[in-house]
């Protein structure tokens, strides 16, 4: 801020005192390069120059209606992320540009676009292979402005890029401008569009496999079931190679990657990411928040989500069936007149014996419990089974599965009866999105990988012939279902209650009649004595 309210000051300077200046073409090419080629600039400009093309720079650049900072490279403050830019402008002729460069991190190519301008015809060789030394990869916006001779102030505009970190550098030939005059030639103006052609180079891919077997039907649709996310992404990601061009060389995990806490590292496929083993991620996973600082996610490519899936039981084992006839106000309603009915009959049958009356996080903590009490046993052991077992068990009732929905609803729909597809019922235990497609941390392929796979109509075929959704229930007829002890169990109880309560009534009256005839007897003798 400081350097900049300097330029402002410098600007107001040098008019005030009359100081004129001529337009440099340095100047006048970057601004045209700059309104052609980058939408609602921020510039950094790093530059090394005079005053008064500092100044020409600044009174052209400022009817432009761009934010605009300059100053000189600082190799103790790199690479300006602190800054609210977007767009660098370096210039090759300055003495630090090139260590400025070596010094950068491969991803502030991608995280930046750059314009590097040369007004010295004889360094362009240098410049290129200076540049040629670094990996500015497909996804980067990196432009150069070269001067085509010795003569003129003509200048070639130019973007650079590598396929791979061991390629030649590839030149795309954008223009020319002379005099204020720019011709050009027709580009595609996105540059994953442009760059989609990697030419047969090789893509490093790992691949999620838990069965063996999964390898020798990967394409066939035979097993469909089982490792049905690895299928699915198996053949998406070889679409994906043939969009770009490339070749693919997989390599086999059997997870798809945790963090081990005690060394910070990832194992399985996210290991293989973050560790430049590979380059794409080929089974999609689901998201989770310790794996988003490390792997890129870039598109959904799996329509599937886990949940836990039951068979709706008898209404006895969730109601009481005796109660359903009547609603709870009636039923409150009857209760309460049950004991006004006995205190009438009481005061009734008291007045005809003539007897004197007397006076948590909620979610995440459900989740842990279900894990502690249902997963993990007192022995360690844990209860996960096979998803045909699983399924058998779901079958008979009174079960819950946690399972991948696609491949476990195929099972259901080949084994289950038309009437047991009927009871089934959800829930979304983890509450997670969909699975997504997974590649490096700052890739430069993030775009066209992003365009590769936004091919909907394949995505959704194959997930059609690999995925089973929940199956309608379709049975006409009903289904007989014997009557249990729980079905009359309340019944059951309160007619054992009135026999209880009767047998009480019916052994209190015998006492009270007996006590009341022993007492009567005790008078009659005593009388008779007394005479």
């Amino acid at each position: 801020m400081k350097k900049l309210l300097f330029v402002l000051i410098l600007l107001f300077y040098l008019e005030g005192n009359g100081l004129s200046y001529a337009l440099n073409p340095k100047i006048v090419v970057l601004s045209d390069v700059v309104q052609r080629f980058v939408n609602n600039p921020k510039i950094l400009a790093l530059v090394c120059w005079d005053e008064e093309t500092l100044l020409g720079f600044i009174k052209l650049f400022n009817g432009l209606d761009l934010k605009i900072g300059i100053r000189q490279i600082d190799l103790n403050s790199l690479p300006y992320d602190n800054e609210n830019f977007d767009t660098i402008l370096i210039d090759w002729t300055c003495s630090d540009t090139k260590e400025f460069l070596m010094s950068l991190e491969l991803s502030k190519y991608e995280q930046f676009k750059w314009i590097l301008i040369n007004v010295d015809f004889l360094e362009n060789q240098n410049l290129i292979h200076g540049i040629n030394l670094h990996y500015v990869g497909v996804g980067s916006d990196f432009t150069l402005i070269l001067k085509e001779n010795e003569e003129n102030n003509k200048f070639i505009i130019q973007k650079v890029y590598k396929i791979h970190r061991f390629a030649p550098m590839s030149i795309e030939f954008h223009g020319k401008w002379w005099n204020s005059t720019y011709t050009g030639s027709e580009n595609h103006p996105i540059i994953s569009r442009r760059r989609q052609n990697l030419r047969g180079s090789t893509i490093r891919a790992s691949m999620v496999i838990t069965h063996n077997d999964s390898l020798n039907h990967l394409d066939d649709y035979r097993d469909q079931h089982i490792d049905t996310i690895a299928k699915v992404n198996f053949i998406l990601t070889n679409h994906l190679i043939s969009f770009m061009n490339a070749t693919v060389r997989y390599s086999i995990v059997d997870t798809w990657g945790y963090l081990n806490k005690d060394d910070g590292k990832w194992n399985g496929m996210i290991g293989e990411l973050t560790e430049n083993k590979a380059d794409i991620g080929a089974t999609a996973l689901f998201f989770t928040e310790n794996r988003i600082s490390v792997i890129q996610y870039v598109s959904m490519t799996t329509k599937t989500l886990s949940k836990i899936v039951f068979q709706s039981p008898k209404l006895s084992y969730t109601d009481n069936v005796f109660l359903l006839p009547f609603s709870k106000i009636v039923w409150i309603c009857v209760i309460l007149t049950v004991p006004i009915i006995a205190s009438v009959l009481l005061i009734v049958m008291l007045a005809e014996w003539k007897v004197p009356l007397k006076p948590h996080r909620q979610t995440e903590k459900v989740r842990k419990t279900l894990f502690e009490r249902k997963i993990i046993n007192k022995d360690g052991t844990q209860n996960f089974l096979p998803l045909d077992k699983g399924v058998a068990l779901l079958r008979k009732g009174l079960y819950g599965f946690h399972f991948e929905t696609g491949p476990g609803y195929k099972l259901i729909s080949e084994t289950f009866n038309e009437d047991e597809k009927c009871g089934l019922q959800e829930i979304s235990f983890l509450q997670m999105i969909d699975p997504y497609y997974a590649i490096q941390k700052n890739s430069t392929l993030k775009e066209i990988i992003k365009i590769g796979l936004y091919e909907h109509g394949i995505q959704n075929r194959e997930n059609i012939r690999y995925y089973t959704r929940k199956p309608q229930c379709s049975g006409t007829g009903g289904k007989f279902i014997s009557v249990s002890i729980i079905d009359v169990q309340p019944a059951i109880l309160l007619l054992l209650w009135g026999f209880g309560l009767a047998s009480v009534c019916f052994l209190s009256e015998i006492t009270i009649k007996r006590t009341t005839k022993s007492k009567q007897l005790k008078c009659l003798i005593k009388s008779k004595s007394g005479k």
